[in-house]
C-alpha cells in the first residue's frame, strides 16, 4: 500500500470506549470498538513487512495498513494491535473479536445507540454491509468526540469463521483517509488455521444459518440469537416475551409411531402437572413428515403456550418448539416461521 501525505494537526488519539449495551436482547458486542488513546509519550516501533502486510500472532488473519506506520506497544496486547502515522493523526486498531451470532444481523438504530452512549458527541453516516473476499461484514463510518477532541471513524467488523475488526480513527478526517481505510480492508483475509474451531453460526438480516450449514430458518424482525451449544439454539423476541429452541441429535425411528399420551407424559415430566397437550396432529414441513404438537401449562403463575414440529431427517431428529404466553402468542405467526425451516 502506498504510503499517504499527512498534514500535522497535532497529537491523534484512539477512541476510549465504556460501551453501553443495547439491551438483553440485541447487544452490540463491546470488544468491536477501539477501547484506548494514545499518549504524547507512547512508546512506539516498527512491527511490519516493507509492504506494511501485517499477520497476527496467533496467524489467524492478515490485513496490509501503510508502511509507514508504527506499533503502539503501550497499546497493543494479546488480542489486539494499535498503529499509528509518522505524525500522531491517524491510528488503526486490529482486533479478533469473541465470535457474534448477530454481528451481520444488528441494525443501524441498534449500532447507533450503542455508539452514541459512549461518546460526548457522536454522528452515525454510513452502516452497510460488505464483503471482501469471501468474508461478509458491517461498515461504519462516523464523527464523535471523546474528551473534548473530534474524530472521523471507519470500523470494518468482519464475520468469519472468527470474528474481527480493523478500525482508522483520525483527527483530521478527509477523503483520503477514507479511502485509506477502504483501500487497507479490501486486503482483509482471514487465514487457515491449523486446527479449526467450529464457530457459531450466523444470522445475516433475519436469516439464520447452521454453524455447520445443515439448514436455515427465517426469524420474525427484531429476534436474536440468545444462546446456542453443539445440539441446540434458541432465539428470543425483540421483547424478550416469547423465544424459539431448536434442538437435534441422533434420529429417533419411532417419532411418527408414539401417541399423543407419550408426548403428554414427556411435558408433564418437564413442565409440570399442568401441561396438557391440545393439538396432536400428523403435518408437512417443507415436504416432510413431520409430528406438530401444542402445549398449554403455568410456570410461576403465567399461562404459557409451547408449540412444536418433530420431524426426522439424514439420521437427526429436529425439534423446533416457541414458547410465549399465551396472551402474546399471537403476535407471531410461528407457523410462516417454521415453514421456513429449511434442510440444507
Amino acid at each position: 500500500m502506498k504510503r499517504v501525505s499527512l498534514a500535522a494537526v497535532g497529537l491523534a488519539a484512539l477512541l476510549s470506549v465504556a460501551l453501553s449495551g443495547c439491551g438483553t436482547t440485541a447487544s452490540v458486542p463491546a470488544d468491536a470498538l477501539p477501547s484506548a488513546p494514545v499518549s504524547e509519550e507512547a512508546t512506539v516501533t516498527p512491527s511490519l513487512s516493507p509492504q506494511g502486510v501485517y499477520t497476527d500472532k496467533n496467524k489467524s488473519f492478515q490485513v496490509t495498513i501503510p508502511d509507514d506506520y508504527i506499533e503502539d506497544t503501550t497499546l497493543s496486547n494479546q488480542g489486539r494491535t494499535v498503529f499509528r502515522s509518522p505524525n500522531g493523526t491517524r491510528s488503526v486498531e486490529l482486533k479478533k473479536l469473541n465470535p457474534d451470532s448477530n454481528l451481520l444481523a444488528y441494525s443501524r438504530s441498534e449500532f447507533s445507540k450503542a455508539y452514541r452512549d459512549s461518546f460526548e458527541e457522536f454522528q452515525l453516516q454510513q452502516c452497510r454491509p460488505v464483503t471482501v473476499g469471501e468474508t461478509n461484514g458491517v461498515y461504519l463510518q462516523f464523527t464523535c468526540k471523546q474528551q473534548g477532541k473530534p474524530y472521523t471513524v471507519a470500523q470494518y467488523v468482519m464475520a468469519g469463521d472468527s470474528d474481527y475488526s480493523v478500525t482508522y480513527a483520525s483527527v483530521d478526517g478527509g477523503a483520503d483517509f477514507l479511502s485509506l481505510a477502504q483501500e487497507s480492508i479490501q486486503t482483509f483475509r482471514e487465514l487457515n488455521p491449523e486446527q479449526p474451531v467450529p464457530q457459531a453460526g450466523r444470522l445475516i438480516g433475519t436469516t439464520y444459518t447452521d454453524t455447520e450449514d445443515r439448514f436455515t430458518i427465517t426469524l420474525p424482525s427484531g429476534w436474536k440469537v440468545s444462546s446456542q451449544t453443539k445440539d441446540s439454539l434458541l432465539f428470543r423476541s425483540g421483547d424478550n416475551k416469547s423465544n424459539l429452541n431448536i434442538q437435534w441429535g441422533q434420529s429417533d425411528k419411532q417419532l411418527l409411531r408414539y401417541q399423543k399420551s407419550y408426548f403428554t407424559q414427556s411435558f408433564q415430566e418437564s413442565l409440570g402437572k399442568s401441561a396438557k397437550v391440545t393439538v396432536f396432529q400428523t403435518a408437512t414441513l417443507n415436504g416432510i413428515i413431520a409430528r406438530y404438537l401444542e402445549c398449554t401449562y403455568t410456570r410461576n403463575g403465567k399461562s404459557l403456550i409451547s408449540k412444536q414440529y418433530l420431524l426426522n431427517s439424514d439420521n437427526i431428529t429436529y425439534r423446533i418448539t416457541f414458547t410465549s404466553t399465551t396472551a402474546n402468542a399471537g403476535k407471531t405467526k410461528f407457523n410462516t416461521v417454521a415453514d421456513s425451516f429449511t434442510l440444507r
